[in-house]
């Protein structure tokens, strides 16, 4: 404890000494169900790579192909919306961070270029 600088010497309550907080197996034995939106959003986003290759190995993941088309055919129409509109959230941080940028470049060639105008040739 002297490593964080406490002064009062604490020790782990016994109940916990042998209690294992994490066990993998409690972790892996749990069913989880992937939510629908979350299933046909991953199947939107992977469709079009997995229909790639399964055409490079010739047919082999021909069932992963017909899975997802069948989990994209349940397509809401406020799902549809809700991935436009997460797209562009998303997007807008970055895309005001590089108008910033640019604007700072512009300003930056500007003043040069002015400077370069007024100088003596």
């Amino acid at each position: 404890m002297k490593h964080i600088g406490a002064s009062t010497p604490w020790r782990l309550p016994a109940e916990f000494n042998e209690k294992k907080i994490w066990a993998t197996q409690t972790l892996v034995q749990q069913e989880r169900e992937i939510p629908e939106l979350v299933r046909w959003y991953i199947a939107d986003q992977l469709l079009e790579p997995t229909e790639t290759l399964n055409q490079l190995l010739e047919g082999r993941v021909t069932t992963w192909v017909d899975e997802m088309r069948a989990i994209r055919g349940k397509t809401r129409l406020s799902w549809r919306i809700l991935k436009e509109l997460n797209r562009t959230v998303l997007s807008l941080p970055e895309a005001l961070a590089y108008t910033a940028y640019h604007f700072v470049l512009d300003v930056r060639l500007w003043r040069r270029w002015q400077h370069l105008q007024t100088a003596p040739r």
